[in-house]
């Protein structure tokens, strides 16, 4: 029980940056209707952007974050106009171009930034206790800023006419379209929010973990397990199961070993699908 502060904490900073991981792949499945298994390479891009912005240039971590977001912003019109927006509506031709796009930017990766693994070190440094429980400076701040966008996000999604307009392609595009909702654009702004998140999440990411060019395999995979855990296209969904993952993922190392903590959170998600097949707050 000593352990468990510790485990806790650790499991809840994991579990803000896993939010990030999630979320963009929930507004595009939950908008678009597409399932993008290319996510984990936007975030593995975004990753490698922040990682040269800072390390590569006299820009600091901040500067060189938010070049990063726009970057990506600016990425996911450009991937809509030519890629996203002639396949829209088949889900078979979305399957196949995400996973195409998903293979060529991880082998893109090796020969661009080479095998070596990085890290985006020196931007927050320091250490704070309480009590048994002892964290870092960085994992605190990345935390926080996870926290923040996130919090960014739900305000334009619940608060604002863009974020009805989102809610209401979600429902119904076509009911959506017959009140005027440009669905085009709306669909342009949710892959480049999505790349936005993502990349911010790679962004933090590369300043607790290293970087490398199979990075995003993994993220693809817990962004999976999160949104099917949350239930498929659940913002809040999104969140909860995030948060529950680094929890459980954190748990497990600390008391069985990180080997097996892969494992588990997989079969956190099956056990969700057999006894609640929607997700902890999926609907219909």
């Amino acid at each position: 029980m000593e352990l468990f502060p510790q485990a806790l904490v650790s499991g809840l900073e994991s579990g803000c940056l896993y939010i990030l991981v999630a979320l963009g792949l929930t507004l595009i499945l939950g908008i678009m209707k597409t399932v993008n298994f290319a996510h984990g390479e936007f975030v593995m891009l975004g990753a490698y952007f922040t990682f040269y912005f800072y390390s590569g240039t006299d820009m600091n971590y901040p500067v060189a974050f938010l070049l990063t977001l726009v970057t990506m912003f600016g990425l996911g019109f450009a991937l809509d106009k030519a890629l996203f927006r002639p396949v829209r509506g088949n889900m078979l031709a979305g399957f196949i171009l995400t996973l195409g796009i998903s293979i060529f930017l991880l082998n893109l990766g090796f020969i661009v930034f080479g095998t070596k693994s990085r890290g985006i070190s020196g931007v927050f440094s320091g250490l704070v206790e309480l009590g048994s429980v002892h964290t870092s400076v960085e994992r605190i701040a990345t935390s926080a800023i996870a926290l923040s966008l996130m919090a960014v996000l739900l305000l334009i999604i619940y608060r604002t006419k863009l974020g009805r307009a989102f809610r209401a392609v979600a429902i119904d595009s076509e009911a959506a379209q017959l009140q005027g909702v440009n669905t085009s654009m709306i669909s342009s702004l949710c892959l480049a929010i999505s790349l936005i998140l993502a990349g911010a999440a790679g962004g933090l990411l590369g300043v607790v973990f290293n970087v490398y060019p199979t990075m995003g395999t993994r993220a693809t995979g817990l962004a999976f397990v999160i949104i099917v855990t949350g239930g498929l296209g659940s913002v809040p969904g999104a969140i909860l199961a995030a948060l529950v993952i680094g929890l459980v993922e954190s748990l497990v190392s600390t008391y069985i070993g990180g080997d097996i903590s892969w494992g588990v959170i997989f079969l956190v998600a099956l056990l969700t699908i057999a006894f609640k097949p929607k997700g902890l707050l999926g609907r219909n």
